[in-house]
């Protein structure tokens, strides 16, 4: 969930620059543009690390390093343009190596209000609810402050090779509490469980996944269910990566290259796991950790 010291967890947890060796998609979260309100006392910074946190969570994407979208974002030509379109975002998702942008806008406001405790006899419900007293007012009546607090991203995956927009994203988050700073904080952590769980349920996240228990080189375990939108009698493909490739002269790391072991068949699957079985020769090299793509579905 959303900590004050997300963005150190994030490195911590496996930030990666382009060329780190994986199947997932490569992503790179913008700063989001919207309005905060001041007694939102959650910040602009916390709120993009919970975004990235959401992403980062559902292990489905190789996430690119906030400080290296700093670095860009120090240019001229990106810190000129305030990246308000999505052409600027996939110039600068180039510039990273991604497959994916995130960019979008945030609105998050945290309001005040009163609430009277006790018995106020004198006074109509419409006065009590203003705070109005006099002398007829019982003793142990009280007035107690309470902060509503209220968030809400907005947000587009962009294909930077293609500049479409592949999925697009809305999650939420309120809460109420006696403590301003509690309010914002819990109001930015549902947000946050909120985008993940979208996020693990959307068509791009479900695209990849990870063998994580060999029963035998024909049926395997998977980190992929039904709530990735995989189905019975799917198909999936196992693959491994070769070894990254040295640019001898860029200097460039290149991904290397992708080879399919086998395809798989579900034979049974729950919200987060599959069990799948092997069609036609099982391989021998297969074993927990190595990738696994949908490539089909039943209808």
């Amino acid at each position: 969930m959303f900590k004050k010291i997300a963005g150190a967890l994030l490195c911590a947890l496996g930030m990666a620059v382009p060329g780190f060796s994986a199947g997932e998609p490569s992503l790179a979260v913008l700063p989001l543009r919207g309005t905060i309100s001041n007694n939102f006392l959650v910040d602009q910074d916390q709120i993009n690390n919970a975004v990235t946190s959401a992403f980062l969570n559902t292990r489905r994407f190789t996430m690119v390093e906030r400080s290296q979208i700093g670095a860009l974002l120090q240019e001229g030509k990106f810190q000129s343009s305030g990246l308000v379109d999505d052409a600027t975002a996939v110039a600068l998702g180039k510039q990273l190596g991604v497959k994916y942008v995130i960019v979008g806008s945030c609105k998050a406001d945290n309001s005040a209000s009163r609430e009277v405790s006790g018995t106020k006899l004198a006074l109509g419900a419409g006065l009590a609810k203003l705070g109005f007293k006099n002398k007829n007012e019982v003793a142990d009546s009280s007035e107690t402050q309470f902060w509503q607090a209220n968030i809400k991203v907005s947000l587009r995956m962009v294909d930077v090779a293609t500049g479409k927009i592949e999925q697009a994203f809305d999650a939420s988050g309120e809460a109420r509490t006696m403590n301003r700073g509690k309010s914002a904080k819990e109001a930015t952590d549902k947000m946050e469980a909120n985008l993940e769980a979208k996020v693990r349920g959307s068509a791009v996240a479900a695209q990849t996944g990870y063998v994580i228990k060999v029963y035998s080189p024909s049926e395997l375990l998977i980190d992929l269910g039904s709530s990735h939108g995989l189905k019975a009698d799917g198909r999936v493909q196992v693959c491994r990566r070769e070894e990254d490739i040295v640019h001898p002269v860029t200097g460039k790391t290149i991904r290397g290259k992708k080879v399919v072991l086998a395809t798989y068949r579900v034979k049974s699957l729950d919200e987060e796991t599959s069990v799948v079985v092997v069609e036609g020769a099982a391989p021998n090299s297969v074993k927990p950790g190595q990738i696994v793509e949908v490539v089909a579905a039943s209808r």
